[in-house]
């Protein structure tokens, strides 16, 4: 369609590689959101509202500890819904990849300055991994501006940690690319 394209590769040796379809879903006002912690291993998520790829029973369990709602995969908060009445439905490779309107993420992890670990992790308060910013912004942005406005607002208002706590990796870079306006972003935190 002539609009601006961008890829991604997620490169880690025990990365949960599978795709998932994540439907779009009816927003009640007021509500809240979810907000789990990073997990990149198998399964990256195990329970209900983010595609029958991460159901319970669509999930080989090689632990017995793993159950949802529960450790990983029980919320570490929550912030709140946006406004529209409905999300957008999007694919989840690790990261958002794109969503139904022709939003479209890359990732590549990069050195950081600044580090925070996860709320719950020695006394830190921050809520929101690169993993989740790139997913609400899969289900609410239509436009790359909208991403990068969304992410970095959200960022701000709740924190950001990166995946790894090490000045090494815990920074990220993204580049973001839309069909709506043809325009395409980059990201950087």
């Amino acid at each position: 369609e002539g609009g601006p394209v961008t890829s991604h590769t997620v490169d880690c040796y025990s990365c949960d590689f599978r795709f998932s379809k994540v439907p779009a879903r009816k927003v009640e006002p007021g509500s809240m959101r979810p907000v789990y912690k990073y997990r990149a291993e198998y399964p990256r998520f195990l329970g209900v509202g983010k595609g029958a790829t991460y159901y319970e029973s669509n999930t080989k369990k090689w632990s017995s500890a793993w159950a949802p709602e529960t450790g990983d995969f029980a919320p570490i908060g929550y912030i709140p819904e946006t406004e529209m009445e409905e999300t957008y439905g999007y694919v989840d490779g690790g990261y958002g990849v794109m969503n139904e309107i022709g939003l479209t993420i890359g990732e590549s992890t990069c050195a950081a300055e600044l580090i925070a670990k996860p709320a719950g992790s020695d006394g830190s308060v921050a809520l929101l991994d690169i993993r989740e910013l790139t997913l609400i912004a899969m289900e609410r942005c239509a436009t790359s501006v909208c991403a990068v406005q969304t992410m970095g607002a959200l960022a701000e208002a709740y924190g950001y940690y990166g995946a790894d706590s090490s000045h090494v990796e815990a920074g990220e870079a993204l580049t973001i690319a839309d069909r709506v306006s043809g325009e395409a972003w980059g990201f950087h935190i």
